[in-house]
C-alpha cells in the first residue's frame, strides 16, 4: 500500500506526464453523438446566455466533441490527466475559440463533469523559471454518463475520431531542466503565418489529406504536425527541429517496431526503411568526413569500437549530440537502461565513460571536437532538421507517384511492394539534403521485433 509520500509523488508524476488536449477529435458513432447531445443539453440548462451560445452552436459543439474526447481518454486510470494552456493567447490559431473553450470548461465544472488542477508558474527575478499548464480529467460522473451510452475506456478511439490538424505547423520555445532533473518542454509559440510558412503548412495539409485516403490498419494515424524547436533562440531560422509527429498517444509512432510491421496500408503488408546512425551520418558528412558504409556497415561498431557493445557506443554518441559535446558522465537514463534491461550491472563500472570517450574520439575525431568548434544553436536541432527535411521530401516525392508513406522520424514505412522505389528516393533525397553524404539502409525484419539499439 502506498503511504502518503508515495501517493503525493505518484500524483505529481501523473500531472507532469499529462497528455496534450488537442481538442481535435470528432464524434464518429451514434453512441458518441448521443453522448455529446446529452452533455450539451445539460450545458444549455446551466447556460445563462443561451441566445448567444445557440447562435454559434456548430462551433460550440465542435469544442465539446474535442474536449470531451480528450477527457474520456483519462477514464479507466487512477491517475491520468490532459493539459491545455487556458490563456487567450494560446487559442489564436485553434479551430476551437478561446471564448467557446472557456464557456465549455466552466459549464463542465458546474455540472461536476470536469476536474481541474490549476496551472502554476514559479518566478525568479529573471522571469518564469518553471511553469505548468492547467491539467484536466474526467470526473466519475462523466465516466458514468459515457457508460450509459456504452462508451468504454478501451473504445474511446472508436467513438471519437481525431480530425486532421488544420494548423499542422507548430513552433516551440527551448526546453529546460527543472531543479529536480526532469525536462520542462518548450512553450508553444505564436506563428505569423504568411509567405513561405503558409506554403509549407499547406503542403503538410495536402500530405495529410493524401494519406487519409488510404486504409491504414494495425496502427492509428490521424495526420501529422511538424514541430520546430528553439523558436525563442536568437539564431532561430526555421531550420531547427522540424520533426513530424503523428497525432495521438495511440499513434503508430508510439508502437514498438515489431508491432508496426504488422500494419497494413490498403490491405498490403509493409516494410520499414531505417536510416543507419542518422545524426552521426549527417554530422560526419557536413564536416567533410563522410562515413564509409562499404568498409564499416555499422558506424557504431567501427574497428575502434568493437570491444564495446553497440548499445553502449550508441548511448554515448546520442548523449554527445544531446549535450553538444562529449559527456563526462553517463546520463541517468542510459545507466538505468543498462542495469534494468541489459546486464543488471552498473554501466559506469562496467564501461567507464572515459574509456568509451577515448575509443569514440579515435573512431570519430570530428565528434571529439564538437564542444570546441560547434557554435549555438544546439547541434541536435540542426541535425534533426536535415533528417526531417529528407524524410519530408521523400514523402512528397512518393505522394506525387500515388504512394503513401509513414514517418517514424529516422525511418519510413511503405507498402512492401513499393520498397525499392522508396529506398531509392529516400537515399537520393537524404544525400541531397545532407550535402552528398553516403547513407546505409536496411529493411527491418518482417516478423520479429527489432532490437531497440540496433538502428
Amino acid at each position: 500500500m502506498l503511504d502518503h509520500t508515495d501517493r503525493d509523488e505518484a500524483h505529481a508524476k501523473a500531472l507532469r506526464d499529462a497528455e496534450y488536449a488537442s481538442l481535435t477529435c470528432r464524434a464518429e458513432t451514434e453512441n458518441a453523438h448521443a453522448f455529446v447531445d446529452d452533455v450539451l443539453r445539460q450545458i444549455v440548462g446551466t447556460e445563462e446566455r443561451k441566445r448567444q451560445r445557440v447562435s454559434k452552436a456548430g462551433a460550440f459543439r465542435q469544442a465539446a466533441e474535442g474536449f470531451l474526447a480528450d477527457l474520456l481518454l483519462t477514464i479507466g486510470h487512477d491517475e491520468r490527466w490532459v493539459y491545455r494552456p487556458v490563456s487567450q493567447r494560446h487559442f489564436t490559431d485553434d479551430v476551437v475559440s478561446y471564448r467557446d473553450f472557456t464557456a465549455l470548461r466552466m459549464a463542465l465544472k458546474t455540472l461536476g463533469l470536469l476536474e481541474e488542477a490549476r496551472g502554476v508558474q514559479h518566478w525568479s527575478e529573471f522571469g518564469v523559471i518553471r511553469g505548468w499548464a492547467t491539467r484536466f480529467r474526467a470526473t466519475p460522473r462523466l465516466e458514468r454518463l459515457a457508460a450509459q451510452y456504452d462508451i468504454q475506456p478501451a473504445e474511446v478511439s472508436k467513438h471519437f475520431i481525431r480530425g486532421l490538424p488544420e494548423h499542422p505547423l507548430v513552433l516551440r520555445g527551448g526546453s529546460r531542466r527543472a531543479p529536480e532533473g526532469y525536462k520542462i518542454p518548450g512553450e508553444v509559440m505564436k506563428i505569423s503565418r504568411g509567405g513561405g510558412l503558409a506554403a509549407m503548412e499547406q503542403t503538410i495539409i495536402d500530405l495529410n489529406k493524401f494519406i487519409d485516403q488510404f486504409d491504414i490498419r494495425g496502427g492509428t494515424h490521424r495526420g501529422y504536425i511538424r514541430v520546430f524547436n528553439l523558436g525563442d533562440h536568437p539564431a532561430f531560422n526555421w531550420k531547427l527541429g522540424g520533426r513530424f509527429y503523428s497525432l495521438g498517444e495511440d499513434s503508430y509512432q508510439q508502437m514498438k517496431s515489431g508491432e508496426r510491421l504488422k500494419m497494413t496500408i490498403d490491405g498490403k503488408s509493409v516494410c520499414e526503411l531505417d536510416i543507419k546512425a542518422s545524426y552521426l551520418t549527417i554530422f560526419q558528412s557536413l564536416g567533410g568526413q563522410p562515413l564509409d558504409f562499404a568498409s564499416d556497415p555499422d558506424p557504431y561498431q567501427a574497428a575502434e569500437l568493437r570491444a564495446m557493445p553497440r548499445y553502449v557506443v550508441k548511448a554515448f554518441i546520442t548523449a554527445t549530440f544531446g549535450n553538444g559535446q562529449f559527456p563526462d558522465k553517463w546520463p541517468q537514463k542510459a545507466a538505468q537502461d543498462h542495469k534494468a534491461k541489459k546486464t543488471g550491472k552498473s554501466l559506469k563500472k562496467q564501461y567507464p565513460i572515459e574509456h568509451v570517450r577515448d575509443a569514440v574520439a579515435k573512431a570519430y575525431p570530428l565528434l571529439a571536437r564538437l564542444g570546441q568548434d560547434e557554435a549555438e544553436p544546439p547541434i541536435w536541432a540542426k541535425l534533426m532538421f536535415l533528417e526531417s527535411q529528407a524524410v519530408f521530401r521523400t514523402m512528397l516525392a512518393l505522394q506525387e507517384r500515388g504512394i503513401p508513406s509513414l514517418s517514424v522520424h529516422d525511418s519510413l514505412i511503405v507498402q512492401r511492394d513499393r520498397e525499392h522505389m522508396a529506398r531509392e528516393t529516400l537515399s537520393d533525397l537524404y544525400n541531397a539534403d545532407s550535402e552528398a553524404l553516403r547513407t546505409g539502409f536496411r529493411r527491418k525484419p518482417d516478423s520479429v521485433p527489432m532490437i531497440a539499439d540496433s538502428r
